[in-house]
């Protein structure tokens, strides 16, 4: 990716979603959206920034992620950061509060969640 270029949004009408020319998504607002240099993230995928969402630099996620820093259900709402050089499959879905570490790798289909432990679980 040697001429990668930090991501232009547009708008999208009367709601508070930005997409990308690759037709990945942010939510909510850019303002919780840190994002790194070298970054791949495939098309459909979407970012909910209720929160903090970090992406290190030279991160791939793979395309119709989902990637959710609020959790309606348990009314969860965490940061979540994807250090560099993690590589998340297609079709996996983050939920608050979780870290993915440097070159750490997820699978395809994979769902990264904390339990009631405080511990990370990828089902």
């Amino acid at each position: 990716m040697n001429n990668w270029q930090y991501p232009k949004f547009k708008k999208l009408k009367d709601i508070p979603c930005w997409e990308s020319k690759w037709l990945w998504r942010v939510w909510i607002t850019l303002d919780n959206f840190n994002l790194g240099h070298n970054v791949d993230i495939g098309t459909q995928s979407d970012l909910f920034c209720h929160d903090k969402l970090i992406i290190g630099d030279n991160v791939e996620i793979g395309g119709h992620c989902l990637i959710y820093t609020y959790n309606s259900i348990n009314n969860i709402t965490a940061p979540i950061i994807i250090k560099q050089k993690a590589k998340i499959g297609a079709n996996s879905v983050i939920l608050p509060g979780v870290v993915i570490e440097a070159e750490e790798k997820i699978p395809a289909g994979a769902i990264i969640y904390i339990n009631k432990k405080g511990e990370r679980v990828i089902k």
